[in-house]
C-alpha cells in the first residue's frame, strides 16, 4: 500500500493505519509525509469524518499529537552516568597502578588491558548523551540525533570486538607464555575480528537500532 502511494499522480498527503496488530517496515518511504498508527477503538471513533471519493474538493484538516514521556528516562541516564564516573574510577586507578606504581614491572599485556575501561567509558557516556536527545523526532530535522546515533552504534560495536579479542587472545597464552603472535594466530584473530564487527553491524542494522 505505502509504495502504491508513493506515486507522484497520488495527491496524498496523510494516511491513518487502524490495527491492533504491531507493524514494521524494511524501508523508508517519502510519501506521506504524515503516517499515523490507531487502533481499531480509536479508528471507529474517526470514520464518521471520513469522506466517500466524489467530483467536488474538500479540504481536510489533521492535527498529528504524540505524548512524549522523556522523564521516565532520567533514572537510566543517571545510571548510565553512575556507570561512567565508576568506569572512570577504574580506568585512573589501574593507569596509575601500571603506569606510575608498577611502571618497571607492567608489560603490553598490563597495558593493552587498559582498553577495557576506556571503552566502556565511551560507550556509557554516548549511552547517556543519546538519551538526553528524547524525543527523537526526525534526524533530518535534527542531524545531530544521527551523528549521535551512528557514535552510539561505533563505540558498542568497536567495544565488544576490543573485549572479545581480547579474551580470545589471553586465553591462548599471549604475552604470558608466548609473546608473539604467529601468522597463523595473526590470520585468526583478523578473521575474528572482521566476524565480530560484522555480526554486530548486522545486528544493529536488522533491529534499527
Amino acid at each position: 500500500m505505502l509504495r502504491y502511494i508513493q506515486d507522484e499522480e497520488k495527491n496524498i498527503s496523510a494516511l491513518i493505519i487502524v490495527t491492533d496488530n504491531y507493524l514494521t517496515s524494511n524501508s523508508t518511504y517519502s510519501k506521506p509525509r504524515l503516517i499515523s498508527l490507531v487502533n481499531k477503538k480509536d479508528g471507529e471513533s474517526i470514520r464518521a469524518f471520513s469522506v466517500q471519493k466524489s467530483g467536488e474538493i474538500k479540504v481536510i484538516a489533521i492535527e498529528h499529537s504524540f505524548t512524549k514521556r522523556c522523564d521516565i528516562l532520567e533514572p537510566l541516564i543517571n545510571s548510565y552516568i553512575v556507570v561512567a564516573l565508576t568506569w572512570l574510577a577504574l580506568l585512573i586507578a589501574y593507569w596509575f597502578h601500571t603506569f606510575i606504581l608498577m611502571k618497571q614491572h607492567s608489560m603490553t599485556l598490563q597495558r593493552t588491558l587498559l582498553l577495557i575501561p576506556s571503552v566502556k567509558l565511551a560507550e556509557s557516556l554516548i549511552n547517556a548523551l543519546y538519551l538526553t536527545h528524547c524525543p527523537w523526532l526526525s534526524s533530518l530535522s535534527n542531524p545531530e540525533d544521527k551523528y549521535i546515533e551512528m557514535s552510539r552504534i561505533s563505540i558498542v560495536t568497536l567495544t565488544y570486538t576490543i573485549l572479545l579479542s581480547l579474551i580470545s587472545i589471553v586465553s591462548k597464552g599471549w604475552q604470558v607464555v608466548s609473546f608473539q603472535l604467529t601468522r597463523d594466530q595473526a590470520t585468526s584473530l583478523t578473521i575474528m575480528l572482521a566476524a565480530i564487527y560484522l555480526s554486530y553491524s548486522a545486528y544493529f542494522l536488522s533491529m534499527d537500532f
